[in-house]
């Protein structure tokens, strides 16, 4: 962390969980200089109450890149309670030097964009499996040549992490009402407790199409 105090602008990436966020972002105020930004690369978590963790929230915006990020184009510029007009503008323009894509989130809201479209898709497809309507690699076939989608949802979560998609479904359900269309199907609660994370453990859901 301490290589941190001589960097010009921060993109933090650590897993979503909002306390390790805050602690992150706690001790990177304390380390860099005052005018650095600080963003964030969370995909669902409240920009403000992280920047609130800051002596500097108006200098603390959400960049979420999108895996896999060399081959991904967008980056949401998302816009917390405190964030300057400033900050934004330096956060899209630096993106766009990156030959990224950008789209901005005026409102700080669970999930942003895309992935408050993405999610209830992916809470339906392990619904799908659950329920014994399909396996696995057919829904992933059918969501990639139905809806040409690049990767199906399962492919996804193996690259970006089994517990991802937990702890975003579990925040969507506590910050979004309690709705029961962002609870956690019990499949995705049982991978968990089995420690099937996907690629990052080497215990993948899809393995060459097949169930592993």
């Amino acid at each position: 962390m301490t290589d941190l105090k001589d960097v010009d602008f921060v993109v933090e990436a650590v897993i979503e969980d909002i306390a390790l966020k805050k602690s992150v972002f706690k001790e990177m105020d304390a380390l860099c200089r005052p005018e650095v930004i600080l963003s964030t690369n969370t995909s669902s978590m409240s920009i403000t109450e992280i920047a609130a963790s800051t002596k500097r929230p108006d200098k603390v915006c959400g960049m979420h890149f999108f895996n896999p990020v060399p081959l991904m184009k967008l980056v949401e510029i998302i816009r917390g309670y405190s964030t300057s007009d400033q900050t934004m503008a330096t956060a899209t323009t630096l993106a766009k030097k990156m030959g990224k894509i950008t789209v901005e989130v005026k409102k700080d809201s669970p999930g942003f964009i895309v992935n408050r479209c993405m999610i209830p898709h992916m809470i339906e497809a392990i619904k799908i499996v659950e329920e014994g309507i399909a396996s696995i690699p057919d829904v992933d076939t059918a969501v990639k040549n139905g809806l040409n989608y690049p990767m199906g949802p399962f492919e996804l979560m193996d690259l970006t992490g089994i517990d991802i998609a937990y702890f975003v479904s579990e925040y969507f359900f506590k910050e979004l009402n309690k709705e029961l269309k962002w609870a956690s199907p019990n499949l995705l609660k049982t991978m968990i407790r089995a420690n099937r994370l996907g690629r990052k453990n080497g215990r993948r859901v899809v393995r060459g199409g097949q169930v592993t």
